[in-house]
């Protein structure tokens, strides 16, 4: 399982690209219902969405940490 790419990456993906699942799955080459069931906590994350995710919105670990970084300021998590 890659630990990068998280029910929150996807969530920050989703809105910054404002899509909706069913666009999100189709770039990601997944279905609907699978990101439904990850976004729910109901099924982990594969290593191969992972891939995928990273495939398709061309995601290098630098871009993951900047993202990670924007969420834990937007969030206030320290």
């Amino acid at each position: 399982m890659d630990k990068q790419i998280d029910t929150t990456m996807i969530r920050v993906i989703k809105a910054a690209n404002n899509m909706r699942q069913s666009d999100f799955s189709k770039a990601v080459n997944v279905s609907r219902s699978l990101i439904e069931k990850i976004e729910q906590g109901r099924m982990p994350i594969t290593a191969a969405t992972a891939l995928n995710i990273r495939n398709a919105f061309d995601l290098d670990a630098k871009k993951i940490e900047h993202v990670k970084k924007a969420i834990e300021i937007l969030t206030l998590k320290k």
